[in-house]
């Protein structure tokens, strides 16, 4: 009896594991981020926000600024990887910084005001592409966003 309680249990620890691991594929696979597969809105069309290449490093890490070019302000602002991981944001203003921040902002929630930017840590990949998530008007919205390298 022992033996069919523990097999029972392996067989229900690996199917978690494959439900777990089938959701960011299938996501992956349709051209959306695992964050993505969440029940979500998006504000209709796309807003103009425009990713680039920060001149600085922070820690090692490539620091991108994304910059909105929309009428709207995103509130309660987030930024997360392609994978769903929540990225560090650096600074935000209208300006660059005037040197490379020492630390992640640290007062949530943000917001990203029209002809503003934002500098966030990002991740290292050939693609770099991110989720923006923000609120509007009370339902959480998110865009897509990457860098096309012209090489």
């Amino acid at each position: 009896m022992r033996r069919r309680g523990r097999a029972g249990l392996m067989v229900a620890a690996l199917g978690g594991l494959v439900l777990m691991a089938w959701s960011p594929l299938v996501a992956d696979f349709v051209g959306r981020p695992a964050s993505a597969a969440r029940a979500e809105t998006p504000s209709g069309p796309a807003l103009p926000l425009v990713l680039e290449r920060a001149p600085f490093d922070w820690e090692g890490r490539p620091v991108y600024v994304l910059i909105n070019r929309s009428s709207l302000t995103l509130t309660h602002i987030v930024i997360q990887s392609w994978e769903g991981d929540l990225l560090p944001l650096l600074y935000i203003g209208e300006r660059p910084p005037s040197s490379v921040p020492p630390h992640p902002l640290a007062h949530p929630p943000y917001t990203l005001n029209p002809g503003c930017s934002v500098w966030f840590v990002g991740q290292e990949q050939p693609r770099p592409r991110y989720v923006i998530n923000w609120l509007d008007q009370g339902v959480n919205s998110y865009q897509v966003v990457e860098r096309i390298k012209f090489e």
